[in-house]
C-alpha cells in the first residue's frame, strides 16, 4: 500500500540501522567494546585475515583442477634458476617478469593442466616399470659411461630445486602428456573416399569431339520485331543516352612538370650529403665474448689470468663461470651501456673490464672487429637529388597555390591569372565526367585526371571551384557551361 498523502514518508531499514548505531555508540560500553576492538586490531593487525583470503583464493583454475599463488611462485622461481643457468648470470625475480618469464609459466601449468585432464579422461597413464627405464634413459642422470648413476640424478635434482618424489610426479605427468598427443598426431591417415577422390579429381583426363563454324556460314537471324527492340532498349538503356557535357577553362600546375626544371647546386648536395652523413654510415661491430662473476675481484683475478696466457675458456672453467658468446654487434646494439663503452674503447682486440652491470661484474674479451663504412657522395647523389628535387617541389607548390588563391579569390579570371603567373589554362569545349568528348572520344592531357574531373562536375554551372592543392600538384576549374 502506498503511504497516505499527509503521513512522512518512510525511512529506508538502512538510516534506521545507522541510526541504531548511532544511538547505541552513545552508550559507555559501546565505546569500551570499540577500544578494545581497536588494540586488538593494533596488536594482531588486519593483515593475517587479508593474507588469509588471498592464501585461500586459487591464483589459476583449470576445469577442476586449481594451483595456489605459492605452485605458481615456486614454479616461476624454478623457471628463473633455468634461465639463469642458461644465460650464465643470476636474473632476479623482477628481471624474469620484465623478460614476460611468469606469463610463460603461468601459461605452461595451464596447457599441462589442461592434457592432465584430457588423459585422466581418457584413464591414460604410465607404470612404474617404463617410469624407471624413461629416467634412466636421462642423459643428464648418466654417468661417463652412459649408465645411470644415482648421485648425479640426485646432485640434478637439487640444483633444478626438486626433490625425487617431485621430478617423478612432474615425469609421470609428461609421460601421459606425451601419450595423449601421440594418440593425435600418430597414425594419421586420410580416409580412403577423400584420398580416391582427390586423386580422380587431379589425374582426370578428357577426351572431346568439337566443330567449328565460321560465322560467315551461319544463316543470319530474322529482323527482331518492335517488341524486342523496345525491350533491348530499356535493357541497355545507358548506351543510348548522351552523358552530360561541360565547357570548362581548367588551369593545373603538377609537380612533375616543375621538378623537370629543377637542379639542385652542388653545395646544396654537398649541404645535404652532410646532413644525411648518418644514413650513409655502417657503425664499427665487434665480436665480443664474456664471463660474469659476482665481485670484482673474482673477475680481476680472472683477466689477470688470461693476460697470463690461460686460454679464456680455459680459465673460466677455472674460475667456475661459462663464457657467454654476445655476437657481432654495434655499439648501439649492445643493451648495457656500460660494457658497450667498454668493449668499444679498445683500440685493438683484447680484454677489457672489470665492468660492473646491475648483472654483476663482466670480464670481456674482444675478439674481432668489423671496422664501419661509409658511403661515397658518388653511391648516393642520385637519391640526395631527387630528396632536394621533392622537397623544393613541395615548396613551390605550396608557394603557388598561395598565389592562385589570393588571386583567383579577388575576382581575376582563370584565364588572366594563368598568363599573370607564367602558366598554361587548357580550354576545352566539351567534357563529360569520363573524359570524353561530345563524339566520346578520350581527350588526354595533364587538366584531365580522374580529380579534376570530379571537381570539375561538382561545380556549380558558371562557378570556379577552389584551388585544391596536393603533394603532387595544384588544380582549379571552372565550368562555363
Amino acid at each position: 500500500m502506498m503511504p497516505p498523502a499527509n503521513d512522512p514518508a518512510p525511512r529506508p531499514k538502512e538510516s534506521k540501522m545507522l541510526e541504531s548505531f548511532r544511538n547505541a555508540s552513545q552508550s559507555w560500553f559501546i565505546k569500551i567494546l570499540f577500544g578494545f576492538l581497536i588494540v586488538s586490531f593494533g596488536v594482531w593487525g588486519v593483515g593475517d585475515v587479508i593474507r588469509q583470503r588471498v592464501a585461500s583464493t586459487p591464483a589459476i583454475s583449470v576445469g577442476d583442477q586449481t594451483f595456489s599463488g605459492e605452485e605458481v611462485a615456486e614454479r616461476f622461481r624454478r623457471d628463473v634458476d633455468r634461465m639463469s643457468a642458461m644465460f650464465g648470470s643470476k636474473l632476479t625475480l623482477e628481471q624474469a617478469r620484465q623478460f614476460g618469464l611468469l606469463q610463460r609459466t603461468v601459461q605452461q601449468m595451464v596447457d599441462a593442466a589442461l592434457l592432465d585432464q584430457a588423459a585422466e579422461r581418457l584413464q591414460l597413464g604410465v607404470d612404474e616399470q617404463t617410469l624407471r627405464r624413461t629416467i634412466a634413459e636421462i642423459p643428464a642422470f648418466q654417468s661417463q659411461l652412459k649408465l645411470f648413476d644415482k648421485t648425479t640424478y640426485r646432485r640434478v635434482l637439487a640444483s633444478m630445486n626438486l626433490n625425487e618424489k617431485q621430478f617423478i610426479h612432474l615425469e609421470s605427468g609428461d609421460l601421459a602428456r606425451a601419450q595423449l598427443v601421440r594418440m593425435i598426431t600418430d597414425g594419421v591417415v586420410a580416409p580412403a573416399d577423400l584420398t580416391a577422390a582427390l586423386y580422380r579429381y587431379h589425374g582426370e583426363k578428357r577426351v572431346a569431339e568439337y566443330v567449328v563454324f565460321a560465322a560467315d556460314q551461319m544463316p543470319a537471324p530474322p529482323p527482331p520485331d518492335d517488341a524486342t527492340l523496345q525491350k533491348f532498349y530499356d535493357d541497355h538503356k545507358p548506351q543510348f543516352q548522351q552523358p552530360e557535357l561541360r565547357a570548362a577553362t581548367i588551369l593545373a600546375v603538377h609537380g612533375a612538370d616543375l621538378a623537370a626544371t629543377l637542379q639542385p647546386s652542388q653545395a646544396d648536395i654537398d649541404q645535404a650529403y652532410q646532413a644525411r652523413l648518418g644514413e650513409f654510415q655502417t657503425p664499427e661491430k665487434r665480436t665480443i665474448e664474456q664471463c660474469l662473476f659476482a665481485d670484482q675481484s673474482k673477475a680481476q683475478s680472472f683477466l689477470d689470468s688470461v693476460k697470463a696466457g690461460t686460454d679464456f675458456a680455459a680459465a673460466a672453467r677455472q674460475a667456475g663461470t661459462a663464457v657467454s658468446d654476445l655476437g657481432t654487434l654495434a655499439k648501439n646494439e649492445m643493451p648495457i651501456s656500460e660494457l658497450a663503452d667498454a668493449a668499444f674503447a679498445l683500440p685493438a682486440p683484447g680484454l677489457a673490464g672489470p665492468v660492473q652491470s646491475p648483472l654483476g661484474w663482466h670480464a670481456l674479451r674482444i675478439d674481432k672487429i668489423v671496422p664501419g663504412t661509409t658511403r661515397a657522395l658518388a653511391e648516393v647523389k642520385d637519391g640526395i637529388v631527387a630528396a632536394l628535387v621533392k622537397d623544393e617541389t613541395t615548396n613551390r607548390l605550396y608557394s603557388l597555390s598561395t598565389k592562385l588563391e589570393d588571386s583567383i579569390g579577388g575576382g581575376t579570371s582563370i584565364a588572366d591569372t594563368a598568363q599573370a603567373m607564367g602558366l598554361k589554362a587548357v580550354t576545352l569545349a566539351a567534357i563529360d565526367d569520363h573524359g570524353r568528348d561530345a563524339d566520346g572520344k578520350p581527350i588526354s592531357g595533364a587538366a584531365v585526371t580522374p580529380a579534376i574531373l570530379a571537381t570539375l562536375f561538382q561545380t556549380v554551372q558558371g562557378g570556379t571551384s577552389d584551388v585544391i592543392a596536393t603533394m603532387t600538384a595544384i588544380t582549379c576549374c571552372m565550368s562555363t557551361r
